[in-house]
């Protein structure tokens, strides 16, 4: 099923939670008559393509990762000036408001230091092997502590994928499919893994692997509509990029995830 299209009603109103692109919390009209309360981020092209791929992706694994949206505003409607624009209207990038916190709220101040009882619940979350080895698959180099909503141990949700495929500003160039990049999440658990807690987290990153070893790639990328996006170039590089890159996650995620190496 393809990424719902949808309309931006007036009275969206800007929210900022340090986010860096100008954001707004609004209802939308959806092609089914109904209505959904939504984040809609002002983000360029090719971010965009960023995020539909990697919230359709992750979803198709499993994940947990708040319903996507394309969302037409009008400029009376909102003052949008990066997203695609159309005839009168700006597109831009939606996703389903949770209600539930980031991590940041938890926030020490110091670093990316969250409190220890924090931590143990996000190392003892069922999902948190498979959670990072996607952000290994996807090259996402900014899974930040405001980039994962949590309200407790059954309210964890995955958002921001504007920075998959080593960042907004990618080109096929950058994209080596057996190349290590930065994994935000290993700087901030790694260091907190204990020995009986490896084991549940390889678990998660080799079914992980199998998941995505079966998954239709290609159609989950046409469903996600960033091909209309992206260049023919950059879209076959992206997806020689996730296909290619399939056999290397298991090595390169429990090496990041400090797990001796798999043969």
């Amino acid at each position: 099923m393809s990424v719902e299209l949808a309309r931006v009603q007036p009275g969206a109103r800007p929210f900022n939670a340090r986010n860096i692109n100008d954001t707004w919390l609004g209802v939308l009209d959806l092609a089914d008559g109904t209505n959904i309360h939504a984040v809609l981020k002002d983000i360029y092209p090719k971010e965009m393509a960023n995020e539909l791929i990697g919230a359709s992706l992750a979803i198709a694994l499993g994940l947990p990762v708040p319903r996507i949206f394309l969302a037409a505003a009008k400029p009376d409607v909102l003052p949008a000036e990066k997203a695609l624009s159309g005839k009168g209207f700006r597109v831009l990038f939606a996703s389903e408001l949770k209600g539930t916190p980031s991590l940041m709220q938890y926030w020490t101040g110091v670093g990316e230091q969250l409190p220890q009882s924090m931590l143990e619940a996000l190392i003892s979350w069922a999902q948190c092997g498979s959670a990072f080895a996607f952000d290994t698959w996807a090259a996402n180099v900014d899974r930040n502590i405001g980039n994962l909503l949590f309200g407790g141990p059954n309210d964890i949700w995955l958002i921001d994928h504007g920075h998959i495929f080593t960042g907004q500003n990618w080109s096929g160039s950058h994209l080596k499919a057996d190349s290590e990049y930065r994994n935000r999440m290993s700087e901030w658990l790694t260091p907190k893994f204990r020995g009986t807690q490896k084991g549940p987290l390889l678990r998660g990153i080799i079914n992980m692997h199998e998941s995505a070893q079966i998954m239709d790639i290609d159609g989950i990328i046409s469903a996600s509509r960033a091909l209309e996006i992206l260049t023919p170039e950059d879209a076959k590089a992206m997806l020689t990029f996730l296909k290619d890159r399939v056999e290397h996650v298991p090595n390169i995620a429990t090496k990041q995830a400090g797990i001796p190496r798999l043969l």
